[in-house]
């Protein structure tokens, strides 16, 4: 569906030049920006920081939010309720696109909140819409859409996203309703893993997330020196944060860099200055300020 809303954005959208973007290449591994290669080794030790580590900072407060959210709603709202209400698809895809479109619905922390929604009645078709639309259509990538290539093709983009989501939704529906709306076609037939790896992969998940934590609380740490606040309004994920502190921290006389994604804000402490940091975030593809 989002290559189809790009289709449809290049298509309707050839005569807008967006803005230049300035890309910044590097080494996914080492972060290094000149030609060379990885041994298998190095990949491997990569693969596992990133899915022990990286991975984790990126997704724990979502899951951790999902979670929570989920058992709230498995545990107060009355199936009836739902049930009721939720699963018309007249009523629960316009819902689903109101608490998607405006806020920011990582795509981990919404699927145990939709999973609690669709056991209490309400239909696969409309959790689609929800966990489609809501990481897609978020007011971060929205602004971004808007900023770099313009308001037309963010008006393509977001009713391909909204037109697609509700079309597969209902299908899916079609397929739920024309099967009896067989409970087995969500659950599945799985074979649950065995209770202690359940048990040690849950413990395992708590240590990385604590450890996360604790980095937090040290990076929190007051540092002295000469600070630098910078705005960057098109960042507008995790991704940009790592990009813009790679970038940064490439600089001599860095002695550390704090990025706050909500706010938009790069604070750099160091004797640098500011002008240097803004052409160096600007050369990294962003637009600071």
């Amino acid at each position: 569906m989002l290559l189809i809303s790009g289709g449809f954005s290049n298509i309707l959208s050839e005569k807008e030049v967006p803005k230049k973007i300035n890309p910044s290449y590097s080494c996914i591994v080492c972060d290094e920006n000149i030609p060379h290669r990885h041994n298998f080794t190095d990949k491997i030790k990569k693969v596992f920081s990133y899915g022990l580590f990286d991975l984790v900072k990126e997704t724990w407060k979502w899951l951790a939010i999902g979670i929570i959210i989920g058992g709230i709603l498995t545990f107060f709202i009355p199936s009836d309720i739902t049930e009721k209400y939720l699963s018309n698809s007249f009523i629960s895809y316009p819902f689903m696109l109101i608490l998607a479109v405006p806020f920011y619905v990582c795509a981990t922390g919404s699927i145990p909140i939709v999973a609690a929604l669709i056991f209490k009645g309400l239909t696969p078709g409309a959790g689609f819409v929800f966990l489609f639309a809501g990481p897609a259509t978020n007011t971060a990538t929205l602004s971004f859409v808007a900023g770099k290539l313009g308001k037309k093709s963010l008006f393509i983009y977001l009713t391909t996203i909204i037109i697609s989501a509700i079309f597969f939704g209902l299908f899916i529906d079609y397929i739920w309703y024309s099967s009896g709306k067989d409970i087995n076609l969500i659950s599945g037939s799985m074979v649950m893993i065995p209770h202690w790896l359940s048990i040690g992969t849950s413990i395992i998940l708590i240590i990385l997330i604590m450890n996360v934590i604790l980095a937090r609380l040290r990076e929190n740490r007051e540092i002295t020196g000469n600070k630098i606040s910078i705005k960057v309004n098109d960042m507008t994920c995790t991704h940009c944060v790592k990009t813009i502190d790679k970038a940064i921290k490439k600089l001599n006389h860095i002695v550390d860099v704090r990025i706050d994604l909500k706010n938009k804000e790069v604070i750099v402490t160091g004797d640098i200055s500011k002008v240097e940091v803004i052409d160096t975030i600007n050369n990294a593809g962003y637009s600071a300020n």
